[in-house]
C-alpha cells in the first residue's frame, strides 16, 4: 500500500513542480518586461523638455514684448535647428554610442531653457534659446528609438507595436505639461522648470542607463556589452552574432553612417535614381507635406490665442491643458487602433478628421462676428480644435514620422535624413507665416489648410502604401517593380 501510495503520488508533486516552474518563469518574465519598461520610460525622457518647446510660443508671445513679425521668428526658429540635431547625433550614434548621444542631446536644452528663463536679455539671446531647444528637438528621438529598439524590444517583439508611439507620447506630454505650467506660472518661470526637467533627464540616463549592448559588442567589447546586459536585466542573451545582425535599426544606423562616409557624392546620387529609393522619398516628403500644411503644428504653436474666446469664461490656458490631454490620449490609442486598421486606414481617417475640424475651425471664427448666438459659436470653436488635435494625434502626426524606416530599403535610410529635412523645412514656413495670413485674411486660413488637409487624404488614398503586417522586402519589391509612383494591386 505504501508503494502504491508513493508511486501515485509521484506524478502529482512532478506536475506541481512544473506548474511552480513555469509561475516562477511567468513572474520573472513579467517582471522582465516591467523593468524595461521602466527603462524606455526613462530613455525617451529626453523628448520631454523638446515637446515642451514645441508649445512653448503659444504661452510666451502673449507675454513677452514682440511685435508680430517677432512672434512668428520666436515661434519659427526652432524649426531651423531641428535637422541640425538630427544630423548630429546621426553623427554621434555609431561612434560615440547610444548614452553618449543621448546624454549629449540633453545638453543644448538645458542651455536653451536657461536663455529663455532669463530676464532683461536682448530679444537675439530668446532667439538663440529657441534655436538651442530646436536642436534639441532634432537630436533626442534618434538615440531613443535605437536604444529602444536595439535593447529592449529586441527580446521582446511584442513591444515593439507601440515603440513607433514613445517618443511621440514623450513629445506630445511635453507639449500638455507647458500649457499646465502656463496657467500657473509666467513663461520664464516654465523656461526654469523646463531646465530642471532637462537636468533630471540628464540624471536620470547617467544613473540607470548603461550602454547599448549591441553597440558595445559591434566595437568587440564583449566584457562590457555583457555587464551591460546584466544592468538591463535582458531575460535572454541578445549578444549573439545573428541576432545582432538582425538588429534592424542598428544595421539602419551602420548604413546610414557608412553612405556619407565611405560613399561619394556621385555615388549619393545615383542610388536615388533606383525606384526603392525615389519612390518612398517622394511618397514621404508628400506626406510630410500635407502634415505640416494642413496646420496642425500651426495650432500647437499658437493654441493659447486661438482658444481665447470672447463669451465664455473659462481660462484659455486650462483649454490648452486639455487639448494636451486630448493629443495624448490619441497617440496612445494608437496602439491599439493600428493592428485592427493598418496604417493607410488609419491616416485616411486620421487626416479626414483634421480637414473636418479645420473647416469647423474656420467657420466658427467666421460666425463669431455675425452670429447673435456667440458662446455656442465659441463652444463651437473650442470643439472644433480639439477634435482637429484628436484627429491628428490618433495617427496624421504620427505615420509620417513612423514608416520612414518602413518605407526605405536597408542600404537606404539615410534618405529618410533627407524627407526630415523637408519636414523642418515646411514647419518653419508654415510656422512663421500663420499669424501674418490670420493677421490679413482672418478665418480664411482655416479653410485653406482644410483643402490641403482634404488633397492630403486624396494623396494617402491614392499613393501611400499599406506597410503594417509586411516585410521590409515585401515594401521595398513593390517600390521596385510597380511601373506608377505606387500601384498596390500590382505584386511584386
Amino acid at each position: 500500500m505504501l508503494g502504491k501510495s508513493y508511486t501515485e503520488e509521484a506524478p502529482v508533486a512532478n506536475g506541481s513542480n512544473k506548474e511552480t516552474q513555469e509561475d516562477d518563469e511567468n513572474f520573472a518574465t513579467k517582471a522582465s518586461v516591467l523593468r524595461l519598461t521602466l527603462i524606455g520610460i526613462i530613455v525617451i525622457t529626453p523628448a520631454i523638455t523638446p515637446g515642451m518647446a514645441m508649445s512653448y510660443s503659444s504661452i510666451a508671445v502673449r507675454q513677452l514684448p514682440f511685435d508680430l513679425y517677432q512672434s512668428s521668428w520666436f515661434a519659427s526658429i526652432m524649426s531651423l535647428a531641428t535637422p541640425f540635431g538630427n544630423l548630429f547625433t546621426g553623427f554621434l550614434l555609431d561612434r560615440y554610442g547610444r548614452r553618449k548621444s543621448l546624454i549629449l542631446s540633453v545638453l543644448p536644452s538645458i542651455f536653451g531653457w536657461f536663455l529663455l528663463s532669463l530676464y532683461h536679455v536682448p530679444i537675439s539671446t530668446l532667439y538663440l534659446g529657441r534655436f538651442l531647444t530646436g536642436f534639441a528637438l532634432g537630436a533626442a528621438s534618434l538615440p531613443s528609438t535605437v536604444y529602444l529598439t536595439e535593447s529592449i524590444t529586441i527580446n521582446h517583439l511584442h513591444l515593439r507595436g507601440s515603440l513607433s508611439t514613445w517618443t511621440t507620447l514623450a513629445l506630445s506630454t511635453g507639449t500638455m505639461l507647458t500649457y499646465a505650467f502656463g496657467a500657473m506660472v509666467p513663461c520664464r518661470e516654465v523656461a526654469a522648470i523646463g531646465g530642471v526637467l532637462s537636468i533630471i533627464s540628464l540624471v536620470l540616463i547617467l544613473v540607470f542607463i548603461p550602454e547599448s549592448p549591441v553597440w558595445l559588442y559591434r566595437q568587440g567589447r564583449i566584457g562590457d556589452a555583457l555587464v551591460a546586459e546584466s544592468q538591463l536585466g535582458i531575460s535572454q542573451p541578445i549578444l549573439k552574432a545573428k541576432q545582432v545582425r538582425k538588429a534592424s535599426v542598428t544595421e539602419s544606423v551602420h548604413h546610414l553612417e557608412t553612405e556619407f562616409s565611405l560613399r561619394s557624392f556621385v555615388d549619393y546620387a545615383k542610388k536615388i535614381q533606383r525606384k526603392e529609393v525615389y519612390k518612398p522619398l517622394i511618397i514621404t516628403i508628400s506626406f510630410l507635406f500635407f502634415l505640416q500644411f494642413s496646420g496642425v503644428y500651426a495650432l500647437s504653436s499658437y493654441m493659447v490665442d486661438i482658444l481665447e474666446v470672447r463669451s465664455m469664461k473659462f481660462n484659455p490656458y486650462i483649454l490648452a491643458v486639455v487639448s494636451g490631454a486630448v493629443q495624448c490620449i490619441g497617440v496612445v490609442s494608437i496602439t491599439f487602433i493600428i493592428p485592427f486598421t493598418g496604417v493607410k486606414k488609419l491616416a485616411l481617417l486620421s487626416s479626414s478628421g483634421v480637414a473636418l475640424g479645420m473647416l469647423g475651425l474656420g467657420t466658427s471664427i467666421l460666425l463669431a462676428s455675425k452670429s447673435p448666438l456667440g458662446q455656442l459659436v465659441d463652444i463651437m470653436h473650442v470643439l472644433s480644435v480639439w477634435f482637429t488635435i484628436l484627429s491628428a494625434s490618433f495617427g496624421f502626426i504620427v505615420i509620417p514620422f513612423s514608416i520612414l524606416g518602413e518605407m526605405f530599403p536597408m542600404g537606404a535610410k539615410s534618405y529618410a535624413s533627407l524627407s526630415l529635412i523637408a519636414s523642418s523645412t515646411f514647419n518653419f514656413i508654415i510656422l512663421k507665416i500663420h499669424p501674418l495670413m490670420f493677421a490679413y485674411y482672418g478665418p480664411l486660413v482655416y479653410y485653406v489648410y482644410a483643402v490641403v488637409t482634404f488633397s492630403g487624404v486624396i494623396f494617402v488614398a491614392l499613393f501611400l502604401p499599406e506597410t503594417h503586417g509586411k516585410t521590409l522586402d515585401e515594401i521595398k519589391n513593390r517600390f521596385r517593380y510597380s511601373t506608377d509612383l505606387l500601384n498596390e494591386n500590382e505584386e511584386a
